[in-house]
């Protein structure tokens, strides 16, 4: 199972960024997640201690983010957290790190204008882009292609309550299948 968070904070420093020795780029960056409160008292927003993240990325993602963040931009970050214990020495602590799936600017605090990479889009036949997920291994398959099994222990539709839906599933048998357990004349949700 996997533990899997979104950011909202600044960015540390400028990201490092650099190629593994399979080819795949990488980029590694800082980020700090304020929580602020209102302080009647003073009448004004206050800033809590800062927690710290090592975020990782890898493929287009971290060539993207190398070029597009650098200290002090709010960044939104989307991904898989781990925490794991460390020790150097006579020292000792606790890492948290987030996989980067997807990140952002924060734009609450100011505009972008979005700039699409070279790649227009991807065809199933081209082997093109996998969206970002080629720096995480395998590229995901594409819904329905032969083999296509889904994340291992997750069925591949769902109809929301958690059960499994037959390939070719419609959406008259997420329909009825709702309606069904609601009971006749209630609305599933």
């Amino acid at each position: 199972m996997k533990t899997i968070t979104t950011l909202v904070g600044s960015v540390g420093g400028d990201p490092e960024q650099g190629t593994l020795p399979d080819g795949r780029a990488f980029a590694n960056l800082r980020l700090a997640v304020n929580p602020s409160y209102y302080d009647r008292a003073q009448d004004a927003w206050v800033d809590g201690d800062a927690s710290w993240y090592d975020v990782r990325a890898y493929g287009t993602l971290a060539t993207h983010l190398g070029t597009s963040v650098k200290k002090g931009d709010p960044l939104v970050v989307h991904g898989e957290l781990i925490v794991r214990p460390w020790e150097n020495g006579t020292r000792s602590g606790i890492a948290v790190e987030v996989i980067a799936h997807a990140a952002g600017p924060n734009l609450r605090f100011g505009t972008v204008n979005f700039a699409r990479s070279g790649q227009s889009g991807r065809s199933a036949s081209s082997g093109a882009s996998s969206g970002g997920w080629d720096g995480l291994g395998s590229p995901r398959p594409e819904p329905g292609a032969a083999g296509d099994e889904g994340e291992p222990g997750m069925p591949d539709e769902q109809d929301g309550s958690g059960t499994a839906l037959g390939p070719g599933a419609s959406p008259e048998d997420v329909s009825g299948r709702q309606t069904a357990e609601a009971g006749a004349g209630t609305a599933p949700f």
